[in-house]
C-alpha cells in the first residue's frame, strides 16, 4: 500500500522552519514555572531553573530548526546522488542493449554466411562426387556441420535420411518439406509462453538440391540452439552492469536491479533462480516479472509495488514510495522506501531499471552529524548559564536577604531589619521595608496598649452584667418560692377538688420555672442548662407531690447529656411537667406502672418523649373530641416555643406515649 504523503519523507521534506508543537508546550510550562511554581524554593535557586529552562528551550529550538533543514537537504543530497546514479546506469543500459543488438545481428550475419558457405561446400562435393554412397554424404555431412549448432538434414524424396543432430518433436517446417520451396529461408515463430521473461521459440529452415544426386540437404535451426551463446554474452554484459553500479554505488545506499513488467495491476512473482527452469514450481513465477540476467542484483525486493507502477513512475519520472520488507525481515512490509524507475522499449514486454533505498539509509548519517553537533551546543548553553549565573549572584543575594527579613517578620519578630541601601529599585525596596517594618512595629505596640485597656474595661463591664444578672434570678427565684409556698398553704384549704387541682399543677408549673432560675443563678453559664440534671429535678419534685412510691408508679429516665439555651431549657421543662402530670393523673386507675422519659439528642433534631402503660388516649382524642387544657398547653409550646412538632399514640402493648422533635 502506497505511503501517506504526510508521512515519512514528504512530511520531512515539506516541514517549515518554525517552533515545533512541543516546543511551545515546553516553553509555556518553563514561564510558568519562573512565575508561579514552586513558591517555596529560594529566587537563587528559581533563577538558576529558569536560566535552564531558557538554555532547554534554546536548544530544542536550535534542534527543531536545524533538524529539518538537515534531513531536508540530507535528502536532496541522497536524491541528487540516487538520480545521478539511475541517469548513468541508463546510458550504460541504453549501450548494453545497442551492443547486445548489434551482437544479434553481427551473430545473424555470421551464421548465414558460415550457413550458405557450409551448403556451397556440400554442393562442390555433390559435382566432385556424383555417385558417392548415402554412408559416404552422412559422413561428409557430419564432418562438414561439425560445431555447429543448427543441425544439417539428408533429404531424399522428402524424407529424411539423416540429421546431424536430434530432430525435434514438433516441428512444423520439418512435417511439411514438400511445400516448401528450395533455396530461401523459411521460418516459423511457435506461440510465446505465459510468463514476463522474454523466450524466442523460432526455427528456420534452408534446403538446397546437392546437384544430379538426388539428395537434397537441408539447414534447420532453431533459437534455442543459440541461448548459451547469448546467455554467455548478456552475462557478460551484466557483470560490467554489476562491477559499474557497485563502484557508483560505493558509499551510497540502496539497490538497483533491471526487470521486465507486463504493466497490471499486479504484484511482482520474479524468482530468477526459476527463471529458466523446466520445473513445475517455476510455472508459479515471472508472470508479471522476470528479472533480467544483466540486473546488478539478482533476487530485489519489490514490496507491495505493481508492474503498473513502475510504469507510471518511469513515465513521471516520479520516484514511489512505498513499504518494503528486508533480507533479514522477509515479509513483514514495515519499512517505507523510495523507487526511481526508467523504461526501456523492447520486442516482448518493457525493461526496466530501478533503483530502491530505504528512507533510514538516507538519514543514517544524520544522526551522526547532530551527536557532533549536540556537545558543543551543549557547551555553549551550560557556558551561558554559568555567565548568567555569575552576573546576577549579587542581585539574587540581595533579594534573598529582602526575602528572609520578610519571612522573619512574618513569624513575629518585628526587630529584624534588611540594611539594605542604595540608588537602585532593590535599595529602594530595601529602605522602604525597614520603613514599613520600623512603622508596624510603633503601631502594633499602640494598638496593643490600646486593646488592653479595653479588655481590661470589658472584662470589668461583663463581672458586674454577671453580678446583676445573677442577682435578678436570685429575685426570681426567691419570689417564686415564695408563690410556691403560698400555693402550698391554699392547696389544703380548697373547697373542691378542681381547685385542689388546680392549685397543683400550677405550683409543678411554677417549680418548673423556678427550678431553671435556681439552676442559673447556681451555675457559672447563665445562658445554658443542662438538661439530665434539670429533667431528673423535676421528675423527683412531681413525684414527690404525686407520692408515686406509695402508688406503686415507677419513672424510668433515660436522658443523654445536652446543654440547651434557656428558652429551649425552660419548654422542655414545662413539658416534662404537663406530660408527666397527665400520665400520674389518668393513666393508672387506682394501679402502679411505669413511666418512661426519653430525652435524645441527635446530630439536628433533639427527641424528648414520655411514655407509659396505662389505659392510653381514649378514642375520642384522636378524634378531636377530646382536647384538654394541658394538652393545648404542649402543643403551643412545642410549636411556638421551640419550634417543632408534637405527635400523640396507643402503641401495641403500651399505654400512651408523646413525642416531641425540635431543632437544635
Amino acid at each position: 500500500m502506497p505511503i501517506p504523503q504526510d508521512s515519512g519523507i514528504s512530511s520531512i521534506v515539506c516541514a517549515k522552519s518554525s517552533i515545533p508543537p512541543s516546543s511551545k508546550m515546553f516553553l509555556k510550562q518553563v514561564i510558568d514555572s519562573m512565575f508561579k511554581r514552586p513558591p517555596s524554593l529560594p529566587l537563587g535557586v528559581k533563577f538558576t531553573l529558569a536560566l535552564l529552562g531558557i538554555c532547554l528551550v534554546l536548544l530544542l529550538l536550535v534542534v527543531g530548526i536545524l533538524a529539518p533543514k538537515m534531513k531536508e537537504e540530507q535528502f536532496k543530497t541522497e536524491t541528487h546522488t540516487i538520480e545521478r546514479l539511475l541517469s548513468k546506469m541508463e546510458h550504460q543500459v541504453r549501450l548494453a542493449i545497442k551492443v547486445n543488438q548489434f551482437h544479434s545481428s553481427s551473430q545473424k550475419t555470421n551464421n548465414d554466411l558460415r550457413l550458405q558457405n557450409h551448403l556451397q561446400n556440400l554442393h562442390l562435393h555433390a559435382l566432385s562426387h556424383p555417385s558417392a554412397s548415402l554412408e559416404q554424404w552422412i559422413a561428409t555431412l557430419d564432418q562438414e556441420f561439425q560445431g555447429e549448432a543448427c543441425r544439417a538434414l539428408l533429404i531424399k524424396e522428402n524424407q529424411i535420411l539423416h540429421s546431424t543432430k536430434p530432430l525435434p518433436s514438433a516441428s512444423p517446417l520439418l512435417s511439411s518439406l514438400t511445400a516448401l520451396p528450395q533455396g530461401e529461408w523459411h521460418s516459423y515463430l511457435h506461440p510465446r509462453p505465459q510468463g514476463a521473461c522474454p523466450t524466442s521459440d523460432k526455427e528456420t529452415l534452408l534446403f538446397k538440391p546437392l546437384g544430379t544426386t538426388g539428395y537434397r540437404v537441408g539447414v534447420h535451426c532453431q533459437s534455442q540452439d543459440f541461448i548459451s551463446e547469448r546467455r554467455a554474452f548478456e552475462s557478460e554484459i551484466g557483470v560490467i552492469l554489476k562491477e559499474s553500479f557497485q563502484s557508483i554505488k560505493e558509499g551510497n545506499p540502496g539497490f538497483a536491479y533491471m526487470m521486465w513488467v507486463d504493466g497490471s495491476e499486479r504484484t511482482c512473482d520474479h524468482n530468477a533462480t526459476l527463471r529458466t527452469s523446466l520445473e513445475s514450481e517455476a510455472s508459479l513465477y515471472n508472470r508479471v516479472c522476470c528479472v533480467s540476467e544483466t540486473s546488478p542484483t539478482d533476487q530485489p525486493l519489490t514490496g507491495d509495488l505493481k508492474a503498473a507502477d513502475y510504469l507510471r513512475a518511469s513515465t513521471t519520472q516520479e520516484p514511489l514510495r512505498h513499504w518494503l520488507d528486508k533480507e533479514d525481515d522477509r515479509g513483514n512490509l514495515i519499512h517505507p522506501a523510495i523507487t526511481w524507475a526508467r523504461k526501456f522499449e523492447t520486442p516482448a514486454y518493457p525493461l526496466i531499471l530501478a533503483v530502491t533505498l530505504y528512507e533510514e539509509e538516507i538519514y543514517d548519517s544524520l544522526g551522526s552529524v547532530l551527536l557532533k553537533l549536540l556537545p558543543a551546543i551543549l557547551a555553549a548553553l551550560l557556558g551561558s548559564l554559568f555567565l548568567g549565573i555569575l552576573l546576577f549572584r549579587r542581585f539574587t543575594q540581595r533579594l534573598t536577604l529582602l526575602s528572609q527579613t520578610a519571612k522573619t517578620v512574618k513569624s513575629g519578630d518585628l526587630s529584624a531589619r534588611s540594611h539594605i541601601r542604595g540608588e537602585d529599585e532593590i535599595g529602594v525596596l530595601g529602605e522602604t521595608l525597614d520603613s514599613m517594618i520600623e512603622t508596624l512595629e510603633q503601631d502594633i505596640q499602640t494598638l496593643d496598649s490600646k486593646v488592653l485597656e479595653r479588655t481590661q474595661a470589658l472584662e470589668s463591664l461583663l463581672e458586674e452584667k454577671e453580678a446583676l444578672l445573677k442577682e435578678v434570678h436570685h429575685r426570681v427565684k426567691n419570689n417564686l418560692a415564695v408563690i410556691i409556698a403560698l400555693i402550698a398553704l391554699k392547696t389544703p384549704k380548697a373547697t373542691s377538688e378542681e381547685s385542689k387541682t388546680l392549685l397543683v399543677e400550677l405550683e409543678e408549673r411554677i417549680y418548673t420555672i423556678e427550678l431553671l432560675h435556681r439552676k442559673l443563678y447556681q451555675s457559672k453559664n447563665l445562658k445554658r442548662i443542662e438538661m439530665k440534671e434539670y429533667i431528673q429535678e423535676i421528675v423527683h419534685r412531681i413525684g414527690e407531690l404525686h407520692e408515686t412510691e406509695r402508688l406503686g408508679i415507677r419513672i424510668a429516665l433515660r436522658i443523654e447529656p445536652l446543654e440547651l439555651d434557656v428558652s429551649q431549657a425552660l419548654a422542655c421543662g414545662l413539658l416534662v411537667n404537663e406530660a408527666l402530670t397527665n400520665s400520674l393523673k389518668h393513666a393508672f386507675k387506682k394501679r402502679g406502672g411505669e413511666i418512661l422519659i426519653l430525652f435524645n439528642p441527635r446530630s439536628k433534631e433533639c427527641h424528648l418523649r414520655i411514655e407509659d402503660d396505662g389505659v392510653g388516649f381514649p378514642k375520642a382524642f384522636f378524634l378531636g373530641r377530646e382536647e384538654t387544657l394541658g394538652m393545648q398547653l404542649m402543643q403551643g409550646i412545642a410549636k411556638n416555643q421551640l419550634q417543632g412538632r408534637m405527635e400523640c399514640s396507643n402503641p401495641p402493648q403500651r399505654g400512651a406515649r408523646v413525642d416531641f422533635y425540635f431543632p437544635l
